[in-house]
């Protein structure tokens, strides 16, 4: 069984700001195309006692600070852990580190409902803890080409409502359209799509994110577009899995949407700032130093201000 924790993986030397938890062996049976976890039919969840011992372990990390201004956690960097079958054990693992304080962040395409919404709420030892990502990268629109469709979860249009019952139970919501695929995210009818429904559903914030490829996604998706260079995908926490190309968000495409919504609600490149912008504290993974790429800044706050404001306020 692997570790329940693994760390971003940097490659300047300096310690992580983020931390990965799963409850599930690496595998994911929504089985999308442009995905680089591995694609599996059913997932195996870890046993009770790595759950009951995964606070000890994460206390226990060198690299693990704890409360509001420490480590981010993630779950779910291998598999959807609001199926069914997975969330109860997703339940017990957040419930373990939520005591901690810390920033806590998890993405899905499954429905959520009233009653997961309430478990979610009722684990959080501060308000505003958790931040769900829905996870919407393809529009639903008649013109996505079949090897782009997300056939084993449910429609765009299904995940998109997960927004309103998130706000029910005041659990902070991100519409997650990641990766971007240019051609299909930023189509006409995909952008009209993604303006129907924000305006329908208000998410508290927005995510357009990179899209990672390895030869695998290319072979599934031979007509995508990527780009290579200098880019944070040498540093992306899941690099060992032999990401090599990358397509970054489109300017024009985060340009527009924040013209349509008048800048109203927050649109970043990282989910990670999604988190900081909501909470008007610095981004808990230093996007401006480590991945200044996806760093917004100029349509953002400015995390680099807010640190040597704390610091300044801290020396009196």
């Amino acid at each position: 069984m692997h570790s329940l924790i693994s760390p971003a993986a940097l490659d300047n030397g300096q310690k992580s700001y983020r931390l990965f938890i799963d409850v599930t062996e690496p595998g994911c049976s929504n089985c999308c195309p442009y995905c680089y976890v591995r694609q599996v039919y059913a997932e195996k969840t870890v046993d009770d006692n790595a759950i009951e011992n995964l606070c000890m372990e994460l206390i226990n990390r060198a690299d693990f600070k704890a409360d509001w201004d420490g480590t981010l956690l993630t779950f779910g960097s291998h598999s959807d852990l609001f199926m069914p079958e997975l969330f109860p054990k997703f339940l017990s693992a957040l419930e373990k580190v939520a005591a901690q304080g810390n920033p806590i962040q998890i993405s899905t395409k499954q429905v959520i409902t009233e009653k997961m919404a309430y478990e979610l709420a009722c684990r959080q030892a501060r308000h505003n803890q958790l931040m769900v990502c829905i996870s919407c990268p393809i529009p639903e629109d008649a013109n996505v080409p079949k090897s782009a469709r997300e056939p084993k979860a449910p429609s765009p249009g299904e995940r998109v409502k997960d927004i309103s019952v998130l706000y029910q139970y005041s659990i902070r919501n991100c519409l997650l359209i990641k990766p971007f695929i240019s051609g299909i995210t930023d189509s006409d009818n995909g952008f009209y799509w993604y303006v129907n429904q924000i305006e329908k559903f208000r998410p508290d914030s927005i995510c357009v994110g990179t899209f990672y490829s390895n030869d695998s996604i290319k072979k599934r998706m031979p007509w995508i577009h990527s780009s290579t260079g200098s880019h944070p995908c040498l540093r992306h926490p899941l690099a060992w899995r032999d990401l090599q190309d990358v397509q970054t968000p489109s300017d024009k495409f985060i340009d527009d949407l924040n013209l349509w919504f008048k800048g109203e609600i927050p649109i970043v490149k990282s989910s990670p700032c999604a988190i900081a912008v909501l909470s008007k504290s610095p981004c808990p993974t230093r996007v401006w130093q480590e991945y200044e790429e996806l760093c917004g800044k100029d349509n953002c706050q400015n995390c680099e201000v807010l640190v040597a404001q704390k610091t300044q306020s801290e020396n009196g």
